[in-house]
């Protein structure tokens, strides 16, 4: 019972933590791929930590809380998209673990799906939303569709590098410091 009780306080400061972040990409609009990154290894750290139960409670919980804020298209691709990245991340990671392919071997799946996971959170964001558009395409109109595409999955990998590295910071610095369940 005291495992769970752990786990149920983790997810919640976790998710309290996630929302903070959140309203910090409605005050900082322009910092919110470094946030959205930090609130998805916030997420992989539950999930390395605990079970997929946990860490889809804390996203549900963080997505209905998000879901009422006053600059709730601010926040939109956490729900459509980083949200949904650490599960995939771990799943493809697991996948090709088990295989025991090289840890390269994952980036053109990842690539793949953060793609697809992209296109559908911008599709989802301007016909059931009903967000601009324009909004999503003001740094594509100035740079042609190639060199935007590569420069996507830069950010993709960058980004997956980074929740790599802060769940890597997790296990060996700030884990050790918390309390054995």
């Amino acid at each position: 019972m005291r495992r769970k009780h752990f786990c149920l306080a983790f997810c919640s400061l976790t998710v309290a933590l996630e929302v903070l972040l959140a309203w910090l990409v409605t005050i900082f609009p322009l910092a919110d791929l470094t946030i959205f990154a930090v609130m998805s290894a916030l997420i992989c750290i539950v999930l390395s930590e605990f079970s997929f139960r946990y860490a889809l409670l804390t996203v549900l919980a963080t997505d209905l809380i998000i879901s009422f804020f006053p600059g709730f298209p601010l926040v939109w691709p956490f729900i459509a998209f980083w949200g949904i990245y650490p599960f995939i991340k771990a799943g493809i990671e697991k996948f090709f673990k088990q295989k025991r392919l090289p840890y390269a071997a994952t980036l053109l799946p990842k690539l793949l799906i953060v793609g697809l996971l992209g296109v559908l959170s911008v599709f989802l964001a301007v016909k059931i939303l009903g967000i601009d558009y324009h909004a999503y395409l003001t740094i594509s109109e100035k740079i042609p569709f190639a060199v935007g595409l590569i420069l996507m999955a830069l950010l993709a990998l960058l980004i997956d590098y980074v929740m790599t590295v802060l769940l890597a910071f997790w296990r060996e610095r700030l884990r050790p410091h918390f309390p054995k369940e």
